[in-house]
């Protein structure tokens, strides 16, 4: 059965989760954010969140973007549904590499940045279309 990261995040704080294709449950994996101009990575569940300045955003998109290739060079997933606003969105894309780019099979612009981890699982259902292991 393939794994799936969902990534769920804004311009500053992103929080990965592991799923299978059904998207019946999802378990936090990895928390990446800019607090305070500097990035922390974690396990953790807290968010101390600001306004970012652009380069801050370039560097979280960039810090994010390594996370997730390092996952994809461990082989800890075999596909990447990406959800946040379109800036994020422009830039984890263009500081992917082209090998885990090509992992993403799905991208949900909305800002679920604030919602309970237990509220994702549902709402990402809802948005994917029917068969996303192509």
């Amino acid at each position: 059965m393939d794994k799936h990261w969902v990534v769920v995040g804004d311009e500053t704080a992103a929080r990965i989760f592991e799923s299978d294709a059904s998207f019946q449950e999802i378990a936090l994996v990895e928390q990446v954010r800019v607090r305070g101009g500097r990035l922390s990575c974690g396990h953790t569940d807290d968010r101390e969140v600001g306004d970012a300045r652009p380069e801050d955003r370039a560097r979280f998109a960039r810090a994010l973007a390594s996370v997730l290739s390092d996952g994809d060079a461990g082989q800890r997933f075999d596909r990447l549904v990406v959800v946040g606003p379109r800036g994020l969105l422009g830039q984890l894309r263009s500081a992917l590499p082209y090998e885990t780019e090509d992992k993403i099979v799905a991208t949900i612009h909305r800002d679920w940045s604030t919602l309970a981890d237990g509220d994702l699982a549902a709402r990402v259902r809802r948005q994917l279309p029917v068969d996303i292991s192509v």
